[in-house]
């Protein structure tokens, strides 16, 4: 029996992060992905000013991508991989043949060129920092992947950002809420002190200065996000000013998303 990592939720709020083999003169990664998304960022590699990024756009899979000085380039294949069934997607790199190929259901897209080397690459999104820096738009993944691979082996997801390990049935269902002036929607059934390890993650929209993202409170310990003055601050019980305050504001009307975690670095 074949080794599979096992199945990891995308919320279409964050990324995973792995390392891997510099200097492979075969690198291949493989990854399933189930999902219904129009649009959403699958594979991403950088190096200085050169960039791989394997996308869906209007449910097909394109790669964009700068291999040298010249403009980034792009390329697709007009199969629909956003109907929710498993589709396995694969990217292989001969560095000596100087060929990058990525196949899905029989298809391939062939890129000619130097492909530079990596040391880490992004599954699902990328840091807001990656994405300012080469000024991609395409946004984070919603959905389902499995059977990840790369170079030597099996793909563990330790370093995340909004990836759950674990796909349950439902996760094409998408949950949106509108808010009027002093509307508020509760969870039953959370009354229980923070753990050391969770993890909440929303997307918002809003025009508004200010006002309370996510509260949650117990007997004994408090959470609560808000917006204020379009920043966004992190308060707890055992804090008597925001832990953490955005440098950005976020209330220019677009689609924003947050994730708060807690781990055991704090």
């Amino acid at each position: 029996r074949k080794e599979e990592s096992d199945k990891n939720y995308f919320e279409g709020t964050g990324y995973a992060r792995i390392p891997t083999q510099p200097n492979a003169p075969l690198p291949i990664f493989v990854q399933t992905i189930q999902t219904t998304v129009d649009r959403g960022l699958l594979f991403f590699a950088e190096n200085q000013d050169h960039f791989i990024s394997l996308d869906i756009e209007d449910g097909s899979l394109l790669v964009r991508y700068k291999l040298n000085s010249e403009s980034p380039e792009e390329k697709g294949i007009r199969v629909i991989i956003n109907d929710g069934k498993d589709h396995s997607i694969q990217i292989r790199i001969g560095k000596a043949q100087k060929l990058m190929r990525i196949s899905v259901a029989r298809e391939d897209i062939k890129i000619n060129g130097e492909i530079f080397d990596f040391s880490t690459y992004y599954l699902g999104g990328i840091p807001i920092s990656i994405r300012e820096r080469f000024n991609i738009s395409t946004p984070a993944f919603r959905g389902c992947m499995k059977n990840l691979k790369k170079t030597t082996g099996v793909v563990r997801l330790n370093d995340t950002v909004g990836v759950t390990k674990k796909c349950s049935e439902d996760w094409k269902l998408v949950r949106s809420a509108s808010f009027s002036r002093g509307g508020q929607m509760s969870f039953t059934n959370l009354d229980f002190p923070l753990p050391s390890l969770f993890q909440a993650s929303f997307g918002f929209q809003t025009f508004q200065p200010g006002g309370i993202l996510l509260h949650h409170q117990t007997r004994t310990s408090s959470l609560q996000v808000t917006l204020e003055d379009g920043h966004i601050e992190l308060s707890t019980t055992d804090s008597s000013s925001p832990i953490f305050k955005s440098p950005q504001t976020y209330m220019d009307g677009l689609l924003h998303y947050v994730s708060v975690i807690s781990d055991t670095s704090g």
